[in-house]
């Protein structure tokens, strides 16, 4: 027995309260319900359920995700030992190089990806070249990042360093 033909008129569906949709999603929704021959109360059923599916789908990845960004700090804490809290200080110094207003570190945690292991050991492998103040590229040596503390500051360092090495 075929779904009985709902008549011309549209759906009356409201998204309900909690979720979000956009029009077009919405709209996109609604044709298939009309497709399928069901009327507003059925569809809007379908659709409290669908979104309440989606929204705990959605929260599951999310805890997912967390659970794997500290996982991935417990890891990184096993694998270092006692050396955690320096190799953690020397990657936070390869990130300040590479990434001077935090927006990549930012998305990272966005993500849940901050604590990746392969790609905070990748990081890490760096540390030294950015302890330096260069980055080997081949043959040649580029320049570490441009020093930007007040010209005050530099001089005070520049005059520290100058009176070391008269010492």
């Amino acid at each position: 027995m075929a779904p009985a033909k709902t008549d011309d008129n549209k759906l009356d569906l409201k998204v309900p309260e909690g979720y979000t949709m956009d029009a077009a999603a919405l709209d996109k929704f609604k044709s298939s319900m009309k497709e399928l021959g069901l009327d507003s109360t059925a569809a809007q059923k379908i659709l409290a359920r669908d979104l309440k599916a989606q929204k705990e789908s959605h929260e599951e990845t999310i805890s997912m995700l967390k659970r794997q960004d500290a996982e991935g700090v417990k890891a990184l804490q096993s694998e270092w030992g006692t050396k955690f809290a320096e190799k953690a200080e020397k990657v936070k110094r390869v990130f300040d190089f590479a990434d001077p207003d935090g927006s990549f570190r930012k998305d990272l945690e966005a993500s849940y990806l901050a604590n990746n292991p392969k790609l905070i050991r990748f990081v890490e492998k760096f540390s030294d070249l950015v302890g330096e103040g260069k980055i080997a590229s081949g043959t040649t040596g580029v320049p570490g990042g441009k020093d930007n503390r007040p010209l005050h500051e530099r001089s005070i360092d520049a005059f520290r360093q100058l009176n070391k090495k008269g010492s």
